[in-house]
C-alpha cells in the first residue's frame, strides 16, 4: 500500500491560531474561552508594547482635537488610521535608520505594504493609502482596541482614555496630557496631519525623516515613563493569577538564562508549575492547559489526516489504515491524557459536547483503541455539530455509502509526535504575557 505523499497527522493553522471556518472542530472555543481563566485581557495578537502604545497615544490627541472642534466626532476612528500609519512608518524607519532591524518593526500592523512605501522614499498619509487591505478591521484598532478595553486603558464609547484614578493623583488620561505637554511641538505637527486629508511624506528632506524618527523616540519613551502605572500594572498584570504567572515565568528565564522566545512549550509551562505551591489555583490551571494541549492538537492532526486522505481521493480503508499507523507511531507521546483535567477544561465552554464527543475521544487514546471507523465517527458527528452552530454544513457527507470531503483542503504541515520542547500549538495567551513582558523587562 503507497502512502506517499498524505503526511501523517496535520497542522492547519497559522502561529496565530485556529479561526473561523478553518477550526472545524472548535478547537479555538475551548482554549480560548479556558484560557480566559488566567489571561483575562489580551489576545494572541495584542502583544506588542509599542501598538498598545500607538492606541492610547492616538484616542487622547484625537479625543482633544473633537473636543474644540477641529475634527467631527463621526470620524474619531478614519483620524486614527491616519496615527496608525504615521507611527507605523516611524517606528519601521527608526529600527532602519538605528540599524536594529533592517526588517523594520514586525510588530507593526501592515509592515509589509510600510516598509515597500519606505524603500521608495516618498509615500502618502491619508484613507487613500492604508497599510492593510482593510486597516480599520486588521490594524490595531480592530484587533488591539478591545484588549484595551477590557484592561481598563479607555472608555465604555472608545472615545477618550479612562479617567479612574491609577494612584492619588494620576489617571490614565493625566498621565497621557502630561506626556503630549512636554513635546507640544512634536504633538502639533501630528495634529496637524490628522486633520489633513492628504499629507504627502518625502525620506529624501530631512526634515521629514527627522519628524518620523522623533515620532518613535517619542512613542519609545511614553512606553519607558509609564512602564509600572500602565503597561505593567494594567497590560501585563490584568489579574493577579496573570501578574504571578509572569513574575515566574521571569525568574525562570534569569535563572536558567534563556534566550527570549515568544512562544510557549509544554517544558516550559512545567517548569512554571514546579516552582509553584500544589494546592496553588494557577498550578490547576496550567496542569490543565497541558492535558487540553495533548488531546486538542492530537485530535485536530487526526481529523486533517481524515480529510486529506479524502481529498487524495483515497479509500476509507487506506485513509483508517494510515490513522492507525499514526497513533500506533505517537500515541506514546502523548498519554496519559488526564480526562479529569480535561472535563474541567471543557466545563468552561460546553459541558455537553464535552460528554457527547470529547469524553469518548480521550477515552479511546487512554485505552490505545484500534476501531478508527469509530473514531472517525465521533470526529465528523463533533464536526457536524460544530458547524450547525454556525449555520454551516459539515465538512464530510456521506453519499451513497462513501464519505465525501465538501470543503477545499489546503496542503498541511506534517506533524508526527507530542515533543515537549517544542511550541505548543495552542498557548492559552500565554504568548501574549511573554511577549509584553520581555519588552517591558528590556527597555
Amino acid at each position: 500500500m503507497n502512502y506517499a505523499g498524505l503526511p501523517i497527522f496535520t497542522e492547519v493553522d497559522s502561529e496565530e491560531g485556529v479561526k473561523g471556518s478553518r477550526d472545524p472542530l472548535g478547537i479555538q472555543m475551548v482554549w480560548t474561552t479556558y484560557g480566559r481563566n488566567v489571561v483575562k485581557n489580551l489576545s494572541t495578537i495584542t502583544n506588542s508594547p509599542e501598538s498598545f502604545a500607538t492606541l492610547i497615544l492616538g484616542i487622547r490627541i484625537i479625543a482633544q482635537l473633537v473636543s474644540v472642534h477641529k475634527i467631527d466626532r463621526n470620524d474619531f476612528i478614519n483620524k486614527f488610521l491616519l496615527f496608525e500609519q504615521l507611527c507605523g512608518y516611524s517606528r519601521c524607519l527608526y529600527n532602519i535608520d538605528k540599524e536594529i532591524d533592517r526588517n523594520g518593526d514586525r510588530g507593526v500592523r501592515g509592515v509589509t505594504r510600510v516598509m515597500n512605501n519606505l524603500r521608495q522614499d516618498s509615500f502618502d498619509i491619508s484613507l487613500a493609502s492604508q497599510i492593510l487591505s482593510d486597516q480599520k478591521v486588521y490594524g490595531i484598532w480592530g484587533l488591539y482596541i478591545s484588549s484595551s478595553e477590557a484592561s481598563g486603558l479607555i472608555n465604555k464609547d472608545r472615545s477618550d482614555l479612562n479617567d479612574e484614578l491609577l494612584n492619588i493623583e494620576s489617571s490614565i488620561k493625566t498621565l497621557v496630557d502630561r506626556y503630549l505637554q512636554k513635546d507640544n511641538e512634536l504633538v502639533e505637527k501630528i495634529k496637524k496631519i490628522l486633520t489633513n486629508k492628504r499629507t504627502p511624506i518625502n525620506l529624501q528632506k530631512n526634515q521629514d525623516r527627522q519628524f518620523l524618527q522623533s515620532t518613535a523616540r517619542w512613542i519609545k519613551d511614553f512606553i519607558k515613563e509609564t512602564k509600572e502605572l500602565i503597561f505593567q500594572n494594567k497590560l501585563l498584570f490584568g489579574s493577579p493569577l496573570q501578574q504571578e504567572l509572569w513574575q515566574k515565568i521571569n525568574e525562570i528565564s534569569i535563572e536558567t538564562q534563556t534566550p527570549y522566545s515568544a512562544a510557549v512549550t509544554p517544558i516550559e509551562i512545567q517548569h512554571v508549575i514546579q516552582k509553584l505551591p500544589p494546592d496553588s489555583e494557577l498550578r490547576l490551571h496550567l496542569s490543565r492547559m497541558l492535558e487540553a494541549e495533548k488531546l486538542l492538537r492530537l485530535v485536530n492532526q487526526i481529523f486533517y489526516t481524515f480529510l486529506t486522505g479524502l481529498a487524495n481521493k483515497r479509500s476509507e480503508k487506506e485513509i483508517n489504515e494510515i490513522i492507525k499507523i499514526g497513533i500506533k507511531e505517537n500515541i506514546k507521546t502523548y498519554l496519559p491524557i488526564q480526562n479529569k483535567a480535561i472535563e474541567e477544561v471543557f466545563r468552561a465552554s460546553d459541558p455537553v459536547i464535552y460528554k457527547e464527543y470529547w469524553q469518548p475521544l480521550s477515552e479511546f487514546f487512554n485505552r490505545e483503541d484500534d476501531n478508527i471507523e469509530h473514531l472517525i465517527t465521533i470526529l465528523m458527528g463533533l464536526n457536524d455539530r460544530v458547524m450547525q452552530a454556525r449555520k454551516s454544513g459539515g465538512w464530510v457527507n456521506t453519499i451513497n455509502n462513501e464519505k465525501v470531503l465538501m470543503v477545499p483542503l489546503e496542503p498541511e504541515e506534517e506533524i508526527q509526535s507530542y515533543i515537549s520542547s517544542g511550541p505548543m500549538r495552542y498557548d492559552f495567551f500565554i504568548g501574549s504575557i511573554k511577549n509584553i513582558g520581555f519588552s517591558l523587562a528590556n527597555l
